[in-house]
């Protein structure tokens, strides 16, 4: 099975004494690795957030994957670069994917450095996807939508790739995170929707356009139950922009 090595790097601010892994997880790339998992790929989660020896666990899990694939904000760019000249180092034929909110809000200054081969605009479900399997057969990715990148010092920057679905994602696979990290969150994502109606200027979705969209009341309540059974009593935090962005779906949930 085709291992996918998906990297969550430190914040340039972080302190490793503070307790923020256990209010928080890489939602994005829990939710990519599931998607990828449902799909037959083997995926290795590294949440550098969460643990001290990320960089000698990212050497490790190196060998025999495909890709690896790092989300970036921008107080991340740092470290994922330290990341990215690390993997170049140990494995150069490793293709080096950045997604994420940096990469998105500027893809091609991103794309442009010479330790990131593609960059992911976007949500990066389908597009991922639609690399890896291109990465697979050594195909021409230049059709794939929402993908920026260079070859032969020639920008590649594909047509905008649309919002996917959320009834069509499945459900948070936990079993991508270490049990060591989840028996000690505080708070457990509920990720029902995604996107906002509304146009706030400093937000990314007046950049992106990202419109309201969110699962049906019923698969809401099929991931509730999930974090029932597998995290017990424990406070859920709805990881949406707005999770009242339809009232006949709240109300019902």
């Amino acid at each position: 099975m085709t291992k996918i090595l998906l990297i969550n790097p430190r914040f340039s601010a972080f302190n490793v004494d503070t307790d923020a892994e256990l209010e928080s997880l890489p939602v994005g790339l829990i939710c990519l690795g599931s998607f990828l998992v449902s799909k037959g790929f083997a995926v290795k989660i590294v949440d550098c957030l969460a643990i001290t020896d990320y960089l000698e666990v990212i050497q490790r899990e190196l060998e025999s994957c495909l890709c690896a694939g790092i989300s970036v904000m921008t107080s991340q760019v740092p470290e994922a670069l330290k990341i990215s000249h690390l993997i170049r180092e140990q494995k150069p034929n490793i293709p080096i994917v950045w997604g994420g909110i940096h990469p998105t809000l500027f893809p091609e200054e991103t794309a442009i450095d010479p330790f990131v081969d593609y960059v992911v605009r976007g949500e990066g479900e389908v597009t991922f996807l639609e690399l890896i399997e291109a990465l697979q057969k050594n195909s021409d990715p230049q059709q794939i939508e929402g993908l920026t990148y260079f070859t032969n010092n020639h920008k590649i920057s594909n047509a905008e790739r649309q919002f996917v679905n959320m009834d069509d994602l499945p459900p948070i696979n936990w079993g991508l995170l270490d049990a060591s990290i989840l028996n000690r969150i505080k708070l457990v994502p509920a990720h029902t929707s995604r996107g906002c109606s509304h146009r706030c200027t400093f937000c990314i979705n007046s950049v992106t356009r990202n419109h309201w969209r969110g699962r049906s009341a019923q698969r809401g309540l099929d991931e509730l139950e999930i974090i029932k059974r597998r995290f017990g009593d424990t406070r859920v935090r709805f990881w949406d922009e707005d999770f009242f962005g339809k009232k006949t779906r709240a109300l019902e949930m």
